[in-house]
């Protein structure tokens, strides 16, 4: 019965700042957003069979649609396309996910936001040099900061780390 109490008064002093800082928040976060992103991929590694092939430097890219669902919590629906290349050849990676982005930081003298997200997604990737077709479960964890310029436009700088635990064939 204790414990259940201490769950409830850590929940309770993790929630309560965030529901009072809600309402100060900027219209953009409160409201939701959409957006188009680009970026790059870093070289890594695909792991086919007991053998990993190096993936080189990548293009990616994609658009974001960010609904509010508690203040200041908003659930992100997104699809991004990675360029994959891949022994010899490229071919185009489509990932839809849907996440959540919890707002943890706002100042609003500097026009400022911090908002860590979590994204599962299932990512296709069509015959690329010996693969066939692959689909991919897909985990993205993320950190952004939203730098607001005027009242409808504002500019994110967003870093991720994204896998695919489960997924390919044999």
């Amino acid at each position: 019965m204790f414990g259940r109490r201490l769950v409830w008064v850590l929940v309770l002093c993790v929630v309560l700042p965030f529901c009072v800082q809600a309402q100060l928040m900027d219209k953009r976060i409160r409201r939701g957003g959409v957006g188009v992103k680009a970026g790059f991929l870093n070289a890594s590694t695909f792991h086919i069979d007991s053998a990993g092939e190096e993936m080189r430097y990548g293009l990616t890219g994609g658009v974001f649609f960010d609904v509010p669902v508690v203040q200041p919590v908003a659930m992100t629906i997104a699809v991004d396309i990675h360029d994959i290349q891949l022994y010899t050849s490229r071919q185009m990676m489509i990932n839809p996910q849907l996440g959540i982005k919890p707002t943890v930081k706002y100042i609003e003298e500097r026009k400022y936001a911090l908002r860590p997200s979590a994204t599962v997604g299932f990512a296709y990737l069509s015959d690329i040099g010996q693969l066939e077709a692959t689909s991919y479960l897909t985990v993205r964890a993320a950190c952004e900061a939203l730098f607001f310029q005027n009242k409808n436009i504002a500019y994110v700088l967003e870093m991720s780390v994204f896998g695919a635990p489960y997924g390919g064939n044999s």
